[in-house]
């Protein structure tokens, strides 16, 4: 793996790890921690968390960034989604790293600046599940992203269970999951992936 996807899928992993924890401590238990709710926790662990979350979303940028090349031989679908999808995690790398800290050190929970953190935060959201979505199916047929492709294109399946599993257990039904997917494939970009093939111009003989 290239330097920006051993720096996203470190991050990623660290980050898919805290979450899944964060789901299991909801479904035994029925409360957050830290890592979902901004109120759990000291406040400390929250903003430290916080960052974490936003160099992975930024890790994620650098590997949108650096495999720009891979998607020359993707469809027109696929090429619109990274760009979208670079959007949704830069967003979601502004709140986290600068709107959310902030908000927590000065204690706003109220006017402008908190409504237009979670305006931000909802676009952010719209745009990375959407795109990764898209992005995912978009390379069912013929992928030239390696792995990351592979697991994005998993993302339809997950949504669908996690529908499924809201429906005869609630508590274990959490948007986490699909996260995780998006953010795995994403870092995953470009990982064995097979190099277009070139067509050679025809010989033809005098």
């Amino acid at each position: 793996m290239r330097k920006h996807h051993v720096a996203a899928v470190s991050a990623a992993a660290g980050l898919t790890l805290s979450v899944l924890v964060d789901a299991v401590v909801i479904g035994v238990t029925g409360h957050n921690t830290f890592v979902t709710d901004d109120e759990a926790g000291p406040t400390a662990a929250g903003v430290v968390f916080t960052i974490f979350q936003a160099l992975t979303y930024a890790s994620l940028c650098w590997v949108l960034v650096a495999e720009a090349d891979r998607f020359a031989g993707a469809n027109k679908a696929a090429r619109i989604s990274r760009r979208t999808l670079l959007t949704g995690f830069a967003l979601l790398t502004f709140g986290t790293l600068v709107l959310n800290p902030l908000q927590r050190l000065l204690g706003i929970d109220e006017g402008p600046l908190y409504d237009l953190s979670g305006l931000l935060a909802l676009l952010a959201l719209v745009l990375t599940y959407g795109s990764a979505l898209v992005l995912g199916l978009a390379v069912l047929r013929t992928n030239p992203l390696g792995i990351g492709g592979r697991v994005l294109a998993l993302i339809a399946p997950v949504i669908a269970l996690i529908v499924v599993v809201g429906m005869v257990a609630p508590a274990w039904a959490s948007p986490v999951w699909a996260t995780v997917t998006a953010v795995a494939g994403t870092a995953l970009l470009g990982v064995k992936a097979v190099p277009a093939r070139r067509t050679e111009p025809a010989v033809t003989s005098a």
